[in-house]
């Protein structure tokens, strides 16, 4: 049972660029109110919708950026993860 640390984490990372069990990952985050940054491929079949609960990126600068962005934005991470 991960309900303790989803309580307290800012977000889900996904920065694998494939394979199989991640978008159960996703899901279970999304599912925990947390907001998840994940690259294309692993969102791709995931309910992960870019900008509304949580952020899919093409690369590693932008998947840093999403991470960075959502780490120091409480409100952010808030709104992101109530979707």
């Amino acid at each position: 049972d991960l309900s303790k640390v989803y309580a307290h984490a800012r977000m889900a990372i996904c920065p694998v660029f494939g394979g199989t069990g991640q978008q159960v990952k996703i899901a279970e985050a999304m599912a925990h109110g947390v907001p998840v940054v994940a690259l294309e491929e692993p969102a791709y079949e995931s309910p992960l919708i870019h900008g509304e609960n949580g952020f899919i990126c093409r690369d590693a600068q932008s998947f840093a950026e999403a991470c960075l962005q959502l780490w120091r934005d409480p409100s952010l991470r808030a709104r992101l993860g109530a979707k």
